[in-house]
């Protein structure tokens, strides 16, 4: 199985960490860049998300 990851700050932490090693034979883990929008699918469809939210009247 493949995982791949962008740079979110909680991959990092102490369980994730020690989840993915406890997996390691499973799963083989990538990293996008830094910044690399383009290549992470979510971003485009969780973009307009944000934009159609924001854009909401607030209900009253």
């Amino acid at each position: 199985m493949f995982l791949i990851l962008d740079r979110l700050r909680v991959y990092p932490a102490a369980r994730v960490r020690a989840w993915l090693a406890a997996h390691e034979a499973e799963i083989d883990v990538f990293y996008l860049p830094a910044d690399a929008r383009e290549l992470n699918p979510d971003e485009g469809p969780n973009a307009d998300i944000k934009q159609a939210v924001i854009r909401k009247v607030p209900p009253r």
